[in-house]
């Protein structure tokens, strides 16, 4: 009967889990679900200054190009002066396009909102995760001495407080290789 050594077993992570496009990855559904509110918001005032102006365009800029065009004969009057031409409200139009302007179009690509944390940051980001989750313990046994309000500014805004759940969170978008 022969002898034969058993392998040495392998120790840490499998290599299958190193991959660094899959270390941790996962879809944000809050941020998701506040674009998708944002941009409904951004429809409907899209709408109202579509009805306000009797166009289509998304800023003042095109307007007054297309206003323009429709007289290239008049190149020498005013913007101002065509606006009266046409029998239209400067104030009106021009204030319903800096009203739109104050609501940007939000993307709502699932891609944007998929967190990818490579490898090479995962034990920093787990590190984060165990030090919020340590003082969301804290807090939650009745610990209400405890000033997280601090911890994002000296964690270098790694770690975050969610508003909603007044709980501590890590910012996972700082640790995406996109970060720098």
């Amino acid at each position: 009967m022969e002898l034969k050594a058993k392998p040495k077993a392998k120790r840490g992570r499998p290599s299958k889990n190193l991959n660094p496009e899959k270390a941790f990855e996962w879809f944000d559904e809050l941020d998701y679900q506040r674009a998708v509110q944002d941009l409904k918001n951004w429809e409907d005032k899209f709408e109202e200054c579509k009805l306000i102006t009797g166009t289509s365009f998304e800023n003042l800029k095109g307007f007054e190009e297309d206003l323009r065009s429709r007289h290239p004969e008049l190149n020498a009057l005013d913007i101002d002066q065509l606006y009266i031409l046409e029998n239209l409200s400067i104030d009106n139009i021009r204030g319903a396009f800096r009203d739109f302007s104050a609501y940007g179009k939000p993307s709502v690509d699932k891609e944007v909102f998929t967190i990818k944390i490579p490898s090479e940051k995962a034990n920093e980001y787990s590190q984060y995760l165990a030090i919020c989750q340590a003082f969301n313990n804290l807090r939650a046994d009745g610990n209400i001495q405890i000033n997280t309000g601090l911890i994002p500014q000296l964690t270098g805004n790694r770690i975050t407080l969610d508003s909603r759940s007044m709980k501590l969170v890590p910012n996972a978008y700082r640790f995406t290789k996109s970060f720098k």
